[in-house]
């Protein structure tokens, strides 16, 4: 099943990072509990040049830090920001590698520039895209808890769109010849990311209430 890779703006949120400082390329991995959730990567390009990132949970492959990782993970979807929040690209698909019991090429990735500064992605789980302009109008599937259940699938969560069970484990890499750890944010940027992401969850949270209260026929 195709879907699409598209354009927005957003703003920065919780920053996560697994991996070794300062390698290239830099690795990511964890699990989902909801498929509500969000995770926040940062990195730093330190001169221009073309950046892979890739994830590869859904079918498996071989991620270039940790080696060999085992499929069955969420169908993944990403936003790539810069530092002041922009959103640059958002991978969905792309990767070549088949789940073995799906059939289906559903890992993310995005291959393209960038110019030098510090980076993030938001990694979250198909269809829970940024709305943009800004990371404060929230994702499209913020606050919905476990929405892939409408899919299908016997476990209620983390089913991919043609009904497969799948986890919450995810996947991420990112490579380039200046692709670099970032700097750890300031206490008080933590702060500010916190804010943000209440805010998002509380327009979710009065958006549901809206519609639920609205008459029928309007």
């Amino acid at each position: 099943m195709l879907k699409q890779l598209r354009l927005a703006t957003a703003a920065a949120a919780l920053f996560a990072y697994v991996g070794q400082a300062g390698a290239v390329p830099l690795s990511f991995a964890g699990t989902f509990t909801s498929d509500d959730n969000l995770r926040i990567f940062n990195f730093s390009v330190t001169a221009p040049g073309t950046v892979s990132i890739e994830t590869f949970s859904y079918a498996g492959g071989t991620d270039p830090v940790r080696g060999a990782v085992a499929p069955g993970g969420f169908d993944p979807v990403f936003g790539l920001f810069t530092a002041s929040g922009a959103l640059v690209a958002v991978g969905d698909d792309g990767a070549t590698r088949l789940d073995p019991v799906t059939g289906a090429a559903f890992d993310a990735f995005v291959s393209m520039t960038l110019t030098a500064g510090n980076y993030f992605i938001a990694l979250a789980e198909y269809d829970n895209y940024p709305i943009g302009p800004t990371f404060a109008s929230g994702f499209t599937r913020t606050g919905t808890g476990n929405f892939t259940s409408t899919f299908g699938c016997s476990v209620g969560r983390f089913c991919d769109v043609n009904g497969f069970s799948r986890t919450g484990n995810f996947d991420v890499a990112i490579s380039g010849t200046a692709v670099a750890a970032a700097p750890v944010p300031e206490p008080s940027t933590f702060a500010l990311m916190s804010v943000a992401l209440a805010g998002v969850a509380a327009w979710a949270r009065r958006r549901r209430t809206a519609n639920a209260t609205q008459p029928a026929g309007c």
